[in-house]
């Protein structure tokens, strides 16, 4: 999961890099729409890792 993050945040400083440089109008866009995604990917790994705590205590 941690390799996906770095990926995520390289693809993101990446396409923000090239927004700035060439000014293609709508790659921000992509760029922070991928920073969204990578927020709810990890939302989601932290959730599915949660104890359940319906279960009995020992």
């Amino acid at each position: 999961m941690m390799a996906a993050q770095l990926l995520g945040a390289g693809g993101v400083a990446t396409l923000a890099l090239v927004s700035a440089a060439t000014g293609t109008p709508g790659v921000e866009d992509v760029a922070l729409s991928l920073a969204l995604l990578a927020v709810f990917a990890s939302l989601a790994f932290v959730l599915k890792g949660a104890p359940d705590e319906s279960g009995p205590r020992s």
